[in-house]
């Protein structure tokens, strides 16, 4: 039985606790937890434990491992199998993971049990952070989704609203960032508006009228030679086979505080930074007459999909399909179905990349004794958006993207294009309809 908090560093620094039993917040609920119960997740948490250094022998996972199975003659050896075993845990809500702001204050974490399998209290001087409790109606723990609405009451919207830059041309747009990075370089990074605030601009249904939204990606390339952007003559994402054009973005509002730090956008973008890539950031001019006749930009939230996804998909997928995997309930029952498809697909030999094949997913549904007639049809409906829009197991549908470096936590309100047969990134340039922002890895410096 695991009598102890455990603690760990991720690769950007940050601290986090694991313990068996769930931590109290000072409102007497649940903490939320840093990241949803889902296998997925788990292992990508455990990944950036080691890349953060701290364990670099994975000695403490080792560890951890013994405290939650008790057996020391099976103790992993092999990577792999010891964070498929952890990652288990914490799928079957049997390991708790929170996110700590100072992990010294836990002391030697030892827990006192109070009786014979009673999960014990927490001493006084155990980590205690605010939530939402299911009871106060809070969606499930470790979901973005979990944050409180606090802003409405506040008029949060009409606030935000106020914070706003409406630049009317690209070159306005690099004038913002500069004045950003010398603020950035004088006070540091400011999230620009309040979880609140996100969130109610993510709920509030009222169409992107923002004229310039941007993209954040690794430069193009060909044949692993990193191209300049307005010499590529492919479209700025990839361009799937049907001739749609997912570009999976924000406003430049939303961006614009972050200047042209790559890790700092990769990080409200909720991806992951790697200092020796090459990034470039797009901004994209809608035009001066984009609320009539600019491109078709909206907030992908589980409501707007359900009514883009039946349009897009006219003939293809089948709206009531459409309609149930579009929720909050299928997003949980899907990432598992994802985490089962990917092992499904190692077992055979076969690269991840494989997963984007509607041949593969059919032969895992087939092959899936779990799954009714039902479920292979649903599974293969929302298989089909995500090779299609790259709508991933980790959409949440609240519209909002999640902070990578703060799991749990949103980092900007999310907008997505799905185009048809796009221009390449030459003629986009050239034109004036994009800026291209390039952000050099540490080997090209």
């Amino acid at each position: 039985m695991l009598n102890k908090v455990y603690g760990f560093t991720c690769e950007l620094r940050l601290e986090y606790s694991l313990t068996r039993r769930p931590a109290i917040g000072s409102d007497g609920f649940p903490r939320m937890e840093a990241i949803p119960r889902c296998r997925t997740y788990a292992r990508q948490m455990f990944e950036r434990f080691l890349l953060g250094g701290s364990d670099p022998f994975m000695y403490r996972l080792q560890d951890l491992w013994l405290d939650l199975y008790q057996a020391p003659w099976a103790i992993p050896q092999d990577k792999e199998q010891l964070l498929t075993d952890l990652s288990v845990k914490v799928a079957s809500g049997e390991l708790f993971i929170y996110r700590e702001t100072d992990l010294s204050s836990l002391g030697p974490g030892h827990y006192e049990r109070s009786g014979p399998g009673a999960p014990p209290e927490p001493p006084e001087d155990a980590p205690r952070t605010s939530t939402v409790s299911p009871a106060e109606g809070g969606a499930r723990s470790g979901s973005v989704s979990a944050i409180p609405v606090a802003g409405a009451a506040l008029g949060g919207l009409a606030m935000a609203q106020d914070k706003a830059v409406h630049p009317t041309s690209l070159e306005e747009c690099i004038k913002i960032l500069e004045k950003r990075r010398t603020e950035i370089a004088e006070k540091g990074y400011q999230p620009k508006y309040t979880d609140d605030e996100l969130y109610e601009m993510a709920q509030s249904g009222q169409p992107v009228n923002d004229r310039f939204v941007v993209r954040f990606s690794p430069a193009p390339s060909v044949d692993g030679n990193t191209v300049e952007p307005e010499n590529y003559d492919g479209p700025m994402a990839h361009e799937r086979n049907s001739g749609r054009h997912p570009l999976w973005m924000s406003t430049f509002d939303q961006i614009e505080a972050a200047d042209t730090d790559p890790a700092l956008i990769a990080a409200v973008f909720g991806t992951r930074y790697e200092p020796d890539k090459d990034y470039v950031l797009y901004i994209v001019d809608r035009g001066e007459d984009h609320e009539t006749n600019g491109s078709d930009v909206f907030v992908p939230t589980f409501e707007n999909m359900r009514v883009k996804l039946k349009s897009e998909f006219a003939g293809e997928l089948d709206p009531e399909m459409i309609d149930k995997v579009m929720t909050e309930e299928y997003a949980l029952e899907f990432r598992q179905h994802w985490s089962d498809f990917n092992v499904y697909l190692a077992e055979s030999g076969l690269d991840w990349k494989k997963s984007f094949e509607t041949d593969n997913a059919e032969k895992f549904a087939k092959d899936n004794p779990n799954m009714s007639k039902e479920d292979k049809v649903v599974f293969l409906t929302r298989h089909a958006v995500l090779a299609e829009i790259g709508a991933f197991e980790v959409f949440t549908g609240n519209g909002l993207t999640e902070r990578y470096d703060e799991p749990g936590r949103p980092g900007a309100l999310e907008t997505l294009d799905i185009q048809h047969n796009p221009d390449s990134l030459k003629e986009s340039i050239s034109g004036g309809k994009v800026k291209a922002i390039k952000m050099p890895g540490k080997k090209s410096t």
